[in-house]
């Protein structure tokens, strides 16, 4: 290798460096190539829609929208991307529009003036409203120019007269050029001298509208200054007309000035050099200028031997390409500042061969043209070094008959001839003009919004979800209630103007519920699970008697909402899911049972609600786990309670209502093994709280009851004001191990924050924080996983093994043993967050699914060809071992980098955050260690395999390149589903664990699947399904066609059509990961075989089975359609469709023939073929999902 290992991980695969412009992309934080996909965002397109709606609702009301998403990181997002969005082209809109009112509307006032005596015009009046002395002065102009001047004035007098006769004169003359040359300065957007209407016009429009004029990056909403961080609004005057405060300290001046003001001339700029799509002049709205006396342009155009129009046009286009190579300020931290250019020589070789084509267009000397351009730029221009400055710019407005000269090479857009030379590629323009503006209007969305003068509005949206801090707030300001309270109570004073929100992004959390206010139109950013989150969304809008309402559905690239995109009456009208209550399955009574018993014992032992936990404990007043391992009093207590004849009885008599649970084997559990399994609850570390409830819950022996006590949280931050506390988010602890590891980001309140390690739980106690445990990983185990086959166990020792027990693999074949841990709580660096950025990649890491069951005991079912294992207490661990890179860390002393008085003990900081910018000030106090990152429970779980198979098939999920673990996926979902219809229970009360290999009595591979109760603890789900596998397969290998149950309607004729996989047989919501694997027929042809071991899949030659009827035609097609694709030659061998390529011959096989040991069809197909041909296979389950990927598999 020509890298170091090092340098392979440091170098990334795509350039840094932009081949056209030199842009360093190394050091910015995201997108560290200029090579990426071409696409319109998620973000943008929200946004875009999310605005035309917007316009649609009554400007006579309040327009209000809300959008829904399926994910609190989706509903974060969707927030930052929207108003992100929206404000680039807030700028947009809104700096066109006063450029049009500056070019046009004084002289507009003044034609008005002279033909009406009063403006009458559209520009006229608004000119008027924004500036008020402007007619008066334009009015006292035209009098005083068109007075005649009395004789025999004194001659002073005269004087005085002609003084001011001469001045309105050359004032009238002056708004006459100006209209005709369209020409504004951009200073006239961003600077003001006197803080008074009529300066700094973008920024005031934009502190008019409630916008911060500085944008939505996180660097520009607080500023430093006065010994505090100061929200944006502290600069502005939202109590007057004018922009800014009178009272500003000279800190918070300097950064107004250096900060703020330089921030929207970056963006102004932004707006007029943004490349292709986007540009100003690409818009047809406008172009750059450059600002030269007209002296100075005559004196620099005859140096050159131009007219002086052609001069400032190549200067124009030089602008233009020194903007599109970002030459300019942008005050942003991912740009670095221009490098200065100090003669052309040093200059970009496109600008030198720009320049060259225009001397050589309009045959004049190119040296000459070089020294008349610099002085023109760098000199009189004000751009020294050949670095835009924004504020010496004008800019001239274009009318819809303007002129356009199109480029023939690469249909750039150009407002001016620009020398005959396209700016963009170097190709000669023609002449004439070969369009006009108008139609570049007509058919650009930014141009046609900005020239249809649609008022700019703006689009202030935040997120509400569950991990928004505070709800009842953001609720208030969307229905308009903004209200300050006192001093310290809030972190910062409010505006109505500012702080009102226009558009809420929220979850499913709050399609019922909560009061949002009246709406007309609601947006789902997503098509929802089912069809009943549909109507609770849909039902948000058009209430209280509203004529219409408007839902605008955006579906986005996955398999789910392309179905129901291509089917939207499904998801308006089918079938609700039916509620279900579960009142026979004898854990959920045991449960329950034991949630009573313990709430009467421990309240016999005098334990109440203030001996729990803080903050309380959710499952139950039951007291500390401290409490009850050094207290033996409340044991024995407790234990007589419970022993005492009558007490449990009582409950067991009140609870059980049906035969299927044993009164007596209850009360016996209850009364002698209560006790017991509170010891071990208390005693497991890999269970989490301080309070007994909670544990008992995540323990199995009390019930759930829906409490989220897997929670995580992840501390991203400390809120200011009297009352601090922690900021938090929260996930399932599945979710946690995932979205909260070290070096994963989430995204809150259009910030992103960046976990580093874990902590125990944190509280701020008078001023103080402090860690509530000294273990921020408790109960590190080891676990050995085999990546291949799936094996999974778990010890406290570190295992011996170097092989896989199961299939042999070695650590190069994915057997790995590594300590793992699940941790109390995750923490970031509690700084401030970074930029939410729209559209990025963030970053993150997966997790799979392994179970543990110890040494299974298979029984084979009677009656079929399965073999079963049933456990109440099977272990299965959602894993993230951060793809087998693990996560390195040690646990120390954490100090925030900005806030050294910020010290908290117990702290397990990643490597890669330790004394590091990203990171926190750390002092290691323990040894490093490496970990994977769990989230275990404890459930009822079943293992299903095949006790033998016929020669010729094959279930090794190992074998066929994935097509096997396809078909078994798709198999145990068949499973759950006509479980769950039977038991009128919803199909996610089951997880498909795992599907994993295992080995038979006859040393052959097969497949293994895993299913358990989705419930830590288990329901008894899982259970009922052991007791009834035999019944089920039965009842699925023998069903008939029908509508009325689910494997009938599988197999009926009209599913037929269904190529693999459909939301009418086994695609689902939640199980949109697996869609690209499942196929209903190869799963059931699993099930028949686990049903019979006589089952040959077509090798027969009979394909009568509804899983099989009609692949052989579905092999030919397949097979043709690979040939006409890569050119090879269709050929039969006996039965079997097959082709050939070379020398090779390929046999288009099912995807459950073993072609290691061929029969029937296969074995007779070749049999058919020379001996000298070489032989290879492709399934049907890979030539119908990835062509390209299977014929370069032929190679391998």
């Amino acid at each position: 290798s020509l890298l170091t290992p090092d340098e392979a991980t440091r170098i990334g695969a795509l350039p840094s460096m932009c081949p056209n412009c030199a842009s360093d992309y190394s050091q910015r934080r995201y997108r560290k190539s200029p090579i990426r996909g071409f696409r319109t965002g998620f973000s943008k397109v929200s946004q875009l829609l999310t605005k035309e709606l917007f316009y649609q609702l009554p400007a006579s009301e309040k327009r209000k929208l809300v959008v829904f998403s399926d994910s609190r990181e989706d509903a974060a997002s969707i927030s930052n991307g929207i108003q992100r969005s929206h404000y680039d082209d807030l700028v947009r809109e809104a700096m066109y529009d006063e450029l049009v009112l500056l070019a046009l509307g004084k002289p507009a006032l003044l034609a008005d003036l002279r033909e009406h005596g009063r403006p009458v015009s559209e520009y006229a009046v608004r000119y008027t409203r924004n500036f008020p002395g402007a007619a008066e002065e334009l009015s006292a102009a035209i009098r005083n120019a068109s007075r005649p001047l009395p004789p025999g004035l004194a001659p002073e007098d005269l004087q005085l007269l002609e003084e001011r006769k001469q001045k309105s004169e050359h004032l009238l003359s002056l708004v006459q050029r100006e209209g005709e040359s369209r020409l504004v300065p951009i200073r006239l957007l961003t600077e003001d001298i006197n803080n008074q209407p009529g300066e700094a016009l973008l920024i005031r429009r934009l502190k008019n509208l409630g916008v911060n004029p500085a944008g939505e990056e996180v660097l520009y909403q607080e500023f430093w200054f006065d010994g505090r961080w100061n929200h944006w609004t502290e600069l502005f005057d939202f109590d007057s007309e004018n922009i800014w405060r009178n009272d500003l300290s000279p800190q918070a001046i300097e950064r107004r000035e250096n900060t703020v003001r330089l921030k929207v001339n970056a963006e102004v700029a932004e707006v007029l050099f943004s490349r292709l799509y986007f540009g100003f002049e690409a818009s047809g709205l406008g172009f750059p200028s450059i600002d030269l006396r007209e002296n100075i342009a005559a004196d620099l155009a005859g140096a050159c031997g131009l007219p002086v129009e052609n001069l400032i046009e190549i200067a124009n286009g030089c602008l233009r390409i020194l903007g599109g190579k970002f030459r300019y300020l942008q005050n942003n931290p991912n740009f670095r500042p221009p490098v200065p250019w100090i003669d052309w020589n040093t200059a970009n070789r496109f600008l030198r061969e720009y320049i060259s084509k225009c001397a050589s267009r309009m045959d004049i000397s190119e040296a000459l043209l070089r020294q008349s351009l610099w002085n023109a730029l760098c000199i009189h221009g004000g751009h020294p070094d050949l670095i835009i400055q924004p504020r010496r710019l004008l800019v001239r407005v274009a009318l819809p008959q303007d002129p356009v000269w199109t480029c023939a090479s690469c249909r750039s857009i150009h407002l001016h001839f620009a020398g005959g030379i396209c700016t963009r590629c170097g190709f000669s323009l023609n002449q004439p003009p070969d369009n006009v503006c108008a139609e570049i209007h007509n058919r650009h969305y930014y141009a046609r919004e900005s020239v249809e003068k649609r008022l700019p509005v703006r689009l202030h949206c935040e997120e509400l979800t569950a991990q928004t801090d505070d709800q009842l707030e953001r609720q208030r300001h969307f229905r308009g209630i903004v209200m300050n309270l006192e001093a310290g109570d809030q972190e910062r004073r409010y505006y109505k103007a500012v702080d009102e929100i226009d558009v809420l992004s929220v979850t499913t959390t709050m399609e019922v519920g909560v009061d949002i206010g009246s709406l007309r139109a609601v947006i789902l950013a997503n098509m929802p699970p089912m069809r009943f989150n549909y109507q609770q969304r849909a039902g948000r809008a058009g209430r209280r008697n509203q004529a219409f309402s408007v839902v605008l559905t955006l579906c986005r690239g996955r398999s789910h909402d392309d179905f129901y995109f291509k089917f939207p009456e499904r998801i308006t009208g089918d079938t609700p899911p039916v509620p279900f209550l579960s009142m026979e399955q004898p854990e959920i009574v045991a449960r329950l049972a034991a949630k009573e018993s313990l709430r009467l014992a421990f309240k016999s032992a005098g334990v109440t609600y203030w001996n729990g936990p803080i903050p309380p404990d959710s499952h139950g007043e039951f007291g500390t786990i401290q409490a009850w391992l050094e207290t033996p009093a409340i044991r024995q207590q407790v234990q007589s309670w419970l022993t005492l004849p009558g007490n449990v009885q009582n409950i067991v008599n009140a609870l059980v209502l049906h035969d299927e649970v044993d009164r007596t084997e209850l009360a016996t559990y209850l009364s002698r093994e209560l006790v017991n399994e509170i010891d071990r609850c208390s005693r497991d570390l890999e269970l989490s709280g301080d309070g007994i409830g909670e544990r008992l819950a995540e323990g199995g022996v009390l019930p759930m009851f829906g409490m989220p006590s897997r929670v995580r949280i992840l501390y991203h931050g400390v809120s200011s004001g009297r009352n601090r506390e922690f900021k938090t988010i929260d996930r399932d602890l599945d979710l946690a191990v995932t979205e909260f590891a070290p070096g994963s980001q989430r995204t809150k309140d259009k910030r992103i924050y960046t976990s580093i390690g874990f902590t125990p739980a944190l509280r701020i106690r008078a001023g103080r924080m402090e860690t509530l445990d000294d273990a921020p990983v408790p109960g590190i185990r080891w676990m050995v996983r085999c990546t291949d086959c799936h094996f999974t166990a778990t010890s406290d020792n570190e295992p011996s093994d170097s092989f896989c027990p199961q299939c042999m693999a070695d650590e190069s074949r994915g057997f790995k043993k590594f300590r793992y841990g699940v941790p109390a709580a995750f923490r970031t660096s509690l700084e401030r967050g970074i930029d939410a950025k729209e559209d990025i990649d963030f970053a993150t890491s997966g997790s799979a699914s392994a179970a543990e069951t110890g040494a299974a005991e298979f029984t084979e079912v009677a009656g079929t060809n399965c073999s079963m294992f049933f456990s109440s207490s099977g272990r299965v661990y959602r894993i993230n071992d951060n793809q087998a890179q693990y996560f390195s860390g040690c646990t120390g002393e954490a100090t925030p980098r900005n806030h050294p008085h910020w010290r908290l003990q117990n702290q397990w900081i990643d490597t890669r955050y330790q004394n590091n910018p990203e990171g926190v000030q750390f002092n290691p106090l323990g040894p490093q260690v490496t970990i994977a990152l769990s989230s275990p429970k404890t459930t009822d779980l079943i293992l299903i395999r095949p006790v033998s198979l016929i020669r010729g098939i094959t279930l090794d999920p190992l074998r066929s390149r994935g097509a096997i673990r396809g078909a078994l996926y798709s198999a145990a979902f068949i499973l759950r589903a006509v479980a769950s219809d039977e038991l009128d229970i919803d199909h996610d009360e089951y997880d498909i664990a795992d599907i994993r290999q295992a080995g038979l009595t006859s040393g052959e591979k097969t497949g293994e699947i895993v299913i358990s109760d989705r419930l830590p603890n288990g329901a008894g789900f899982s259970r009922w399904l052991s007791e009834n596998i035999a019944r089920l397969l039965v009842e699925i290998t023998t069903a008939r066609p029908n509508t009325d149950t689910f494997i009938g309607a599988l197999i009926s004729d009209d599913h037929q059509n269904c190529d693999s996989s459909c939301y009418d047989c086994i695609k689902k919501y939640k199980n949109m990961t697996y869609h690209g694997l499942l196929d209903w027929r190869l799963g059931l042809a699993v099930l028949r075989a686990l049903q019979t071991n006589q089952y040959q899949c077509g090798l027969d030659n009979s394909f009568l089975y509804p899983e099989l009827r009609g692949w052989l035609e579905r092999a030919r097609v397949l097979r043709d359609n690979f040939c006409q694709t890569f050119g090879c030659r269709p050929i039969t061998y006996g039965p079997l469709y097959s082709l050939e390529i070379g020398d090779l011959t390929v046999l288009v096989v099912h995807p459950l023939w073993d072609t290691q040991r061929p029969a029937g069809l296969l074995a007779e197909a070749r049999a058919h073929i020379p001996a000298e041909r070489q032989i290879k296979y492709l399934d049907t389950f890979n030539l119908a999902r990835r062509m390209s990927w299977s014929y370069q598999s032929l190679a391998n």
